[in-house]
């Protein structure tokens, strides 16, 4: 936060000073939506969905499965089978704590991937090169993402990333 203070105080000062013409434009870019919008097709955003949709799909079988010894426990209490229901109520158990185990260690997983396909290099690369063409080309001085916290708010005159996406297309001949 300090760090972005200081800029925006730096830029507060050096246009005070007769520079403003230099320091004019300031946007903001969307890195959730630009991988959304333009990297849907690519092999490792497939790859994190088809690991979301497997684990949704897993987790789903699970709880219909937990669904049902919940249901068969109730009816061994009902006939009064002591031994049943306890049984059932240590294969409830560990279920509960196995899921718990594959929620916390694929949710991991999947949030990694996730992470890694945002900071690939190849991926940082293309759109850095597309941040800085629709700024140099539209005059923008400084370019954040909008997701930065230190941002407190954001005219949407300043939001680049259609511009970058745009860009982002007819590189990649889709436009």
């Amino acid at each position: 936060m300090k760090k972005t203070l200081g800029i925006i105080l730096l830029l507060s000062v050096i246009t005070g000073y007769g520079f403003s013409d230099k320091l004019s434009k300031i946007g903001v870019v969307d890195i959730s939506r630009i991988v959304s919008n333009h990297f849907q097709d690519s092999a490792a955003l497939r790859e994190v969905e088809r690991m979301t949709t497997d684990y949704n799909n897993f987790l789903s079988r699970k709880n219909e499965e937990l669904l049902q010894l919940k249901e068969q426990k109730l009816l061994a209490q009902e006939q009064g089978d002591e031994f049943r229901v306890l049984k059932l109520e240590d294969e409830i158990e560990k279920l509960i704590t196995f899921m718990q185990q594959y929620h916390n260690t694929k949710s991991r997983l999947i949030e990694n991937k996730k992470e890694n396909l945002l900071s690939s290099q190849t991926f940082l690369s293309e759109v850095i090169e597309a941040v800085k063409y629709v700024a140099e080309t539209e005059g923008f001085s400084l370019i954040f993402k909008k997701q930065d916290p230190d941002i407190l708010w954001i005219s949407y005159d300043v939001d680049i990333t259609d511009m970058v996406l745009e860009k982002l297309r007819r590189d990649a001949g889709r436009n």
